[in-house]
């Protein structure tokens, strides 16, 4: 999926221009299009029930702010 996301990207979002050029029909990169969508919605979720239970810890006295915050800086891809 990365490479079809790269591919995507770098032909400017153009699915007609794009299917040619991965060598498959317009129907079929939609559907790859939309598990892509999908699956990026569903790390979204994850990472944010995560950064949830991290909050939730804090709260608790189980975890740092501190802890937390580096924590929810990683899976944001922050330093």
């Amino acid at each position: 999926m990365l490479h079809l996301a790269e591919v995507f990207l770098l032909n400017g979002g153009n699915l007609k221009q794009l299917a040619p050029v991965l060598n498959v029909s317009y129907p079929t990169l939609r559907k790859r299009i939309d598990a892509l969508v999908d699956t990026l919605r569903a790390l979204q979720a994850a990472d944010q029930r995560q950064t949830a239970i991290w909050l939730q810890a804090v709260e608790h006295g189980e975890m740092t702010a501190e802890e937390a915050a580096r924590m929810i800086r990683e899976i944001n891809g922050d330093s």
